[in-house]
């Protein structure tokens, strides 16, 4: 196996296969720092997949529902108002949730009693929202309320007028998902590459000590390198034991066992191919 295939099936063979180890004690840092920037990719890669396959059909779903349940209404600076072929009070239960909130206009306070088991009841000015079993929380929804919630030197003027629709809401929902797949998982992978890179320049310490016990001594960019690549473990083994007690703990560990295990087989020839 040359040196560009143990670099690129590195996040399985290096689990595993001392040839990786030898390929990066025998170069310098620049390959850790490309072999990092690969992983983090591949990890975003495997995340955003999982995201997309697991959440996003139940949010969609609960857009789908949103857009042909919210009733139409409309917010002015005294408050909302609903369409006036909207009964009230009007309640939208979800088939798998159950009632999710109700809207009345008729009302200005809402005591416990009325809210029954519905988490959200809106009426024209405020939001009644239940926090626990005799907590319910309000919030002003006038512009006054939204004013009131902000610093004096952040309030920005608000609208006039805002339709809302399920219509509306679906979009809203529609151009947040697609600045989601754009925006987060560049963000997402810049932090973990960043995290990951911190978390190798902190064990690159501990391989200095370990190549003290080296009979064949390495600079210290092939150190780095060596980090990188012994950190792909807990990458890998930290989505297992990521719920177990104490996996800090066991991840810990596992780069430590990793990185003695990567110094120990580098100090000897390496096998040939």
């Amino acid at each position: 196996m040359n040196r560009k295939m143990t670099f690129f099936t590195a996040p399985i063979t290096a689990l595993f296969l001392p040839k990786v180890y030898h390929d990066a004690a025998q170069s310098g840092g620049s390959r850790g720092v490309f072999y990092t920037l690969y992983l983090a990719a591949l990890v975003t890669l495997v995340a955003t997949v999982m995201f997309a396959s697991l959440l996003v059909p139940q949010a969609d779903s609960l857009a789908n529902w949103l857009q042909t349940e919210l009733p139409s209404m409309v917010w002015t600076p005294a408050g909302l108002t609903l369409g006036q072929d909207i009964p009230q009070p009007y309640t939208m239960s979800h088939p798998v949730f159950g009632s999710l909130v109700t809207f009345d206009m008729n009302k200005d306070v809402v005591q416990e009693s009325e809210m029954g088991n519905i988490p959200v009841f809106v009426t024209s000015r405020k939001i009644f929202l239940r926090q626990g079993p005799g907590q319910i929380e309000e919030r002003d929804i006038t512009q006054t309320g939204f004013q009131a919630a902000q610093p004096d030197d952040q309030r920005r003027p608000l609208p006039s007028r805002v339709m809302i629709t399920g219509d509306v809401v679906k979009q809203i929902y529609q151009n947040l998902k697609r600045i989601f797949f754009w925006v987060v998982p560049f963000v997402f992978l810049l932090v973990l590459f960043c995290f990951l890179l911190l978390a190798a320049l902190f064990y690159s310490l501990v391989g200095l000590l370990l190549n003290l016990m080296r009979k064949n001594k390495l600079q210290y960019g092939s150190i780095f390198s060596l980090t990188c690549f012994a950190l792909t473990a807990s990458v890998a083994l930290g989505w297992v034991v990521q719920n177990l007690p104490l996996a800090w703990f066991l991840n810990l560990l596992i780069s430590l066992g990793y990185l003695f295990f990567a110094f120990k087989v580098t100090d000897q020839e390496p096998a040939k191919n």
